[in-house]
């Protein structure tokens, strides 16, 4: 089993004589990448062997039953996407997916292509279970020869007091590619849950798929419509919402003039489908990269009432004033009270730097103009919720913005979390961003990732190698982030975040020549979930629960999915997860993958009675021999005035103290010469303003950084 992530900040300290430089995995800046690819069509067995890894073994029976299976690994690399889901007044929980040729007991196995011996990829299906696992049903929803279907996303829609499952419906929604190798069209279709004994029909179906590339379209100049596909409005009269990118040039295969948020809603008809529209008032609000527009993918999400919910989307603002809130990708939020009639933006025009120092202490500042600031790329994951008091909660951790030249505004900059940081300031860390839209914004840590997510190319990202899938293309491989998500119970009145993470018990040397500077954790190549809750009214986390539902040098849980609702049990919560994993271990992104439920991840309702986690700025890696022995917190702290900080020495050597501010200034700076043993210094905060500053102690081959507030 492995250790817990629980551990205290004397147990992160490291080894190595680290201070002065940091090893850049990602040693430039990247654009991000927005198009998931379309893979080429590619018989079932393609004859790959299974990879090399330094792991013991790979997993050959998986801890948990396999529900399901897919094609190939496309289709579960895109996060945003909704697919999986759960009801409580029908106890059923449902994921949406490709379907399979090996779907079973389905009576709509997908045509083969005689010539090549593949099949007609892109149909459409759903697994559902009313007893959390124990038994699976399913039925097809769209089924189109022309429109192949991608990357689905999905509702289950249950009239008002419904509590008969054969009354509710299935929605689900995605992006179409063909033949042509393009992403031509969006679908949208719906089916009635069924009962009896299959083979199913498809008589209450309703199947559209509407072309990105004709003018009056509803998907005209979409790029995707399954992100964060999601319900709101009044209980007697939900609607479907779900997210796409607008673009500009219409019918390629790679669309590019990302130019603001696409929103589509669908009504049910009452009688076998919706009727789909597309909101484009939230287009062309943002303007990045030396002029041209771009935009991450909306997130969408209401709370248990159905009627206040938020759309959020981070890029550079075009309309804002604030320097600072031009000069890096930050959150842009709508909010709405009446169920999505109408939308207003919140929080425009905000100063990170001055309201939330709390997310400084692990970013470094820009290369060229040293300032620092945020950057939300959600480069490990990142999703949105709202909760019983109608408080929006975005998870995600923030990256350090490489420049603040527009030019650089849709590049994501790798320095310092390139790698899997053995102390927990060199690490990326998660917080959960609340706001009411009142025009501030709180935080709470929820925790700090020790590895980082894996690269594509060995030529781009040095830790690709470490990555065990390998992609379409030779030389390439198959890449993954920690996959941060966010779910609510039923009522709201309960969040949950989910992520995978290495194994901490793993640590491997980083060596210059003969010397090891420092240790750091193994890369993520076999992930693990982790997952803990947070109760709304009081603040208070639970511990942080770790599955460990295999042995720590085998198996890996990819590519999982955490629904948006989760269910409510007699003594707690549980949260219901999907995850693949390779067929015969092969771990190749082209060939067939199996689909395996998780549904045992409970939380008692009894604990939360934790405080969110401290933002821990340690910057010392110490080993026998370096200068720098040990050094106190300032004591008083919080302080007013002065405070002392107490530094320990191995041998006589000049010692420089430096405050900084929350954003990288330096504010007072003293040196002093240290003697063997123990040196006092003290600090002058009388000229401070309250606030988070930091000192940085510096001497001889030792650097250590450490937090201090000051309280006027």
């Amino acid at each position: 089993m492995k250790k817990s992530l629980l551990l205290s900040t004397a147990l992160l300290v490291g080894v190595g004589a680290f201070a002065q430089s940091h090893r850049i995995l990602n040693n430039k800046a990247y654009k991000l990448n927005k198009i998931p690819k379309l893979e080429a069509t590619l018989p079932v067995n393609s004859g790959l062997q299974p990879k090399a890894n330094n792991h013991n073994s790979v997993a050959v029976a998986p801890p948990y039953t396999r529900f399901s299976s897919a094609r190939n690994a496309f289709g579960f690399a895109v996060a945003e996407t909704n697919a999986l889901t759960y009801n409580q007044d029908l106890n059923c929980v449902a994921f949406f997916q490709r379907m399979t040729q090996d779907w079973p007991g389905n009576a709509f196995t997908p045509p083969q292509n005689a010539a090549t011996s593949t099949s007609i990829s892109g149909y459409q299906a759903v697994k559902f279970t009313t007893d959390n696992g124990v038994t699976w049903d399913s039925v097809s929803y769209f089924n189109n020869t022309t429109n192949w279907a991608r990357y689905p996303s999905g509702q289950i829609y249950n009239p008002a007091g419904n509590t008969t499952l054969g009354n509710a419906w299935f929605v689900g929604t995605g992006p179409c590619t063909g033949a042509s190798s393009i992403w031509q069209s969006a679908f949208f279709a719906s089916t009635q849950i069924p009962t009896g004994a299959m083979p199913r029909t498809l008589s209450t179906n309703d199947q559209q798929a509407h072309s990105t590339n004709l003018a009056g379209s509803i998907a005209d100049n979409t790029y995707f419509s399954s992100y964060s596909t999601t319900q709101g409005g009044p209980a007697a009269n939900r609607t479907i919402y779900s997210g796409g990118i607008k673009y500009s040039n219409t019918g390629a295969t790679t669309p590019t003039g990302l130019y603001g948020v696409a929103i589509f809603k669908g009504v049910f008809n009452g009688t076998n489908g919706f009727t789909w529209t597309q909101d484009s008032s939230l287009i062309n609000k943002w303007t990045v990269s030396g002029g041209d527009q771009d935009v991450s993918a909306p997130k969408i999400a209401f709370g248990p009432d159905g009627m206040t919910g938020y759309i959020l989307t981070c890029g550079g603002d075009a309309t804002a004033t604030l320097p600072t809130a031009k000069q890096s990708y930050q959150p842009m939020v709508w909010k709405t009270i009446d169920g999505g009639v109408t939308w207003n933006r919140v929080n425009a025009d905000y100063d990170w730097a001055t309201n939330n120092p709390e997310i400084f202490g692990n970013l470094r500042p820009t290369v060229a103009q040293n300032i620092t600031l945020p950057a939300f790329f959600d480069t490990w994951g990142g999703g949105i919720a709202v909760d019983a008091n109608g408080k929006l909660h975005y998870v995600t951790a923030t990256t350090p913005s490489y420049s603040t030249d527009p030019d650089s505004l849709g590049y994501g900059f790798a320095y310092p979390f390139g790698y899997q940081q053995y102390v927990c300031d060199d690490r990326p860390w998660v917080f959960d961003f609340m706001t009411d839209g009142n025009g501030t914004w709180t935080t709470a840590k929820v925790t700090d990732l020790f590895t980082p997510k894996l690269g594509r190319t060995t030529t781009a990202d040095s830790n690709a190698a470490d990555n065990i899938w390998s992609g379409q293309a030779a030389g390439e491989y198959f890449d993954y982030d920690n996959r941060l998500r966010i779910s609510r119970s039923n009522d709201g009145t309960k969040i949950f975040y989910s992520w995978t993470d290495g194994d901490t018990n793993s640590v491997i040397p980083y060596i210059d020549g003969s010397t090891v500077l420092y240790n750091a954790y193994h890369t993520n190549d076999y992930p693990w979930i982790y997952y803990r809750g947070m109760d709304v009214n009081t603040g208070m986390f639970t511990p942080i629960h770790e599955n460990t539902g295999a042995n720590s040098n085998s198996g890996g849980y990819f590519f999982f999915y955490a629904p948006d609702i989760i269910p409510t049990t007699p003594g707690g919560y549980n949260l219901p997860m999907t995850y693949i994993d390779s067929r015969s271990g092969l771990y190749a992104s082209t060939t067939a993958v199996d689909l395996y439920y998780i549904d045992d991840n409970d939380i008692s309702s009894t604990e939360f009675t934790m405080s969110p986690y401290e933002a821990c700025i340690i910057g010392i890696k110490e080993m026998a021999g370096t200068t720098v022995s040990n050094v106190s917190q300032n004591f008083p702290n919080p302080t007013d005035g002065t405070s002392i900080v107490k530094v320990s020495l191995n041998k006589a050597e000049d010692i420089t103290l430096n405050i900084t501010n929350s954003i990288g200034q330096v504010v007072a700076t003293q040196t002093v010469k240290g003697t063997a043993g123990e040196n006092q210094l003290t600090i002058d905060a009388t000229s401070l303003n309250s606030g988070i500053y930091f000192y940085t102690v510096v001497s001889g081959n030792s650097k250590v950084t450490r937090k201090m507030s000051v309280t006027k």
